[in-house]
């Protein structure tokens, strides 16, 4: 057997190791009551597995392509190296069909229903922050508050008394005194 067949077969091991191990993780549940996947899909998803399969097939295709372009790539290389490229295909879309139509367990699809019904509660009340935004647009329409507001808007909670009582001296300012250029 060649020594590149034998590179490539060994590259392509070490990804089918990596899609092994990925692949153990799908299922994986803990807790006792509440048992939960070990692993969410998008920690699956970006797992180091993904990574380490990403950096191989990425040494394999630079290695192919190099014997490509320089004439050293013979023909039952290559054969071997599109069988091993479309079996990895197909072990990949296997997988991540796997991790997308996994079922959640009960404790997950509770969860999932309370935070979907507490994100809807939620929409009905404004954030601090857009409430904040709303009275920023129309105090901007005053000169000076307008260029002073948009820094007090990122204050936290905690100044908040502090942004009320400097709008409301600043608002009286105005109010009261026809020279606000000059402040």
């Amino acid at each position: 057997m060649d020594d590149k067949i034998r590179n490539i077969q060994s590259k392509f091991k070490i990804v089918y190791r990596e899609c092994d191990f990925l692949e153990d993780k799908i299922f994986k549940k803990e807790g006792i009551l509440f048992k939960t996947h070990k692993f969410t899909i998008e920690e699956l998803m970006r797992s180091e597995h993904h990574n380490k399969i990403n950096s191989v097939t990425n040494k394999i295709g630079s290695d192919i392509s190099y014997w490509e372009m320089n004439g050293k790539l013979l023909p039952v290389e290559k054969e071997t190296y599109l069988d091993e490229r479309e079996n990895l295909e197909d072990v990949l879309h296997q997988i991540n069909r796997r991790i997308q139509n996994r079922e959640p367990t009960l404790w997950e699809q509770i969860s999932q229903a309370i935070e979907k019904f507490v994100v809807k509660i939620m929409s009905n009340l404004p954030a601090f922050r857009e409430v904040l935004t709303y009275i920023g647009k129309q105090m901007g329409r005053i000169p000076y508050i307008g260029k002073v507001f948009p820094l007090l808007i990122h204050m936290t909670r905690k100044t908040t008394h502090l942004l009320t009582d400097v709008t409301r001296k600043t608002t009286y300012l105005l109010t009261n005194n026809s020279k606000h250029d000059d402040l």
